[in-house]
């Protein structure tokens, strides 16, 4: 196998996002996010990154930030430079979630484990492979 095919990805998909799926809701509808790369060719990310670690960036580098605002703000770069929408994201049935930032981080505090998985999704180069996507999809 190549070095391309090990890692060439699709400049498109990571910058404006792949779908990510989950179980449907009780009114049967889909929780989608739509997830752009973290990283990689999505320069967004790094501006939005720099942007809102720079008020932080003593505390970051001597350690003495703290575990939660560094979460929070690292959920606030997500949502900025990766997460480009959503539909059908519940919490209650048939009340769907508008695409905010106040929507989002409560969301990470209900859901940690979808915060982990969207993280996860964004920084794993395979998420941004066409071919992997298009033999995820059954094409």
């Amino acid at each position: 196998m190549s070095l391309r095919n090990t890692f060439a990805t699709d400049k498109t998909l990571e910058q404006e996002g792949v779908k990510v799926s989950y179980a449907d809701n009780e009114d049967g509808t889909k929780a989608e996010f739509l997830v752009a790369r973290a990283g990689g060719r999505n320069l967004v990310f790094e501006k939005t990154q720099e942007r809102i670690y720079a008020p932080h960036r003593r505390q970051i580098m001597g350690g003495s930030i703290g575990t939660e605002k560094l979460k929070k703000l690292n959920q606030e770069i997500f949502f900025r430079a990766c997460l480009k929408g959503w539909k059908n994201v519940q919490l209650e049935p048939g009340e769907n979630l508008d695409f905010t930032l106040e929507n989002f981080l409560m969301l990470c505090e209900e859901l940690p484990d979808l915060w982990n998985d969207l993280g996860n999704f964004a920084s794993d180069m395979q998420s941004y492979k066409r071919q992997e996507i298009e033999e995820d999809a059954g094409n």
